[in-house]
């Protein structure tokens, strides 16, 4: 490299030693002992977990959920709660297809992942009780109902 210029040169130079402090660093042992002794997170026997893919699928469903929820608002059902993806809704009857019939709503009752399913209907006189003792309703109904 001696035809090069100064300036690559010198680049050159600082990238080389950048690369060296880097590898030094970590070819260094933990600096306080009790570092040594700490064991890595559990992961899954299945060999196939990645926790990138893992967000990466939840933040695809969180963003499907915020599209859906704004193209609802539309037809004027605005949730009353929303807790890890269960959304409390008031309807006029206890049938969830009074929302999913409007016409700008883009949820579906199903089992699949991305379909919604009624999991509780409770009295509006339920909920004004949890938002007096400050209670996220939608949380309160994870909690007390069974999982698909």
């Amino acid at each position: 490299m001696p035809r090069a210029d100064r300036v690559q040169r010198a680049l050159l130079n600082a990238l080389d030693a950048t690369a060296q402090d880097a590898f030094t660093i970590l070819d260094q042992p933990p600096a306080q002992p009790d570092q040594a002794l700490l064991s890595s997170w559990p992961t899954p026997d299945d060999p196939t977990w990645r926790p990138d893919l893992r967000a990466a699928v939840t933040a695809n469903a969180r963003a499907n959920v915020h599209r859906k929820l704004s193209r609802t608002a539309r037809d004027g059902n605005i949730p009353l709660a929303v807790a890890d993806g269960h959304l409390l809704y008031a309807t006029h009857t206890p049938d969830l297809t009074e929302i999913t019939e409007a016409p700008n709503c883009e949820f579906r009752i199903g089992l699949s992942p991305g379909q919604i399913r009624p999991v509780a209907v409770r009295p509006m006189d339920w909920y004004q009780a949890q938002c007096t003792d400050n209670t996220n309703a939608a949380r309160t109904l994870k909690n007390s109902c069974a999982s698909w």
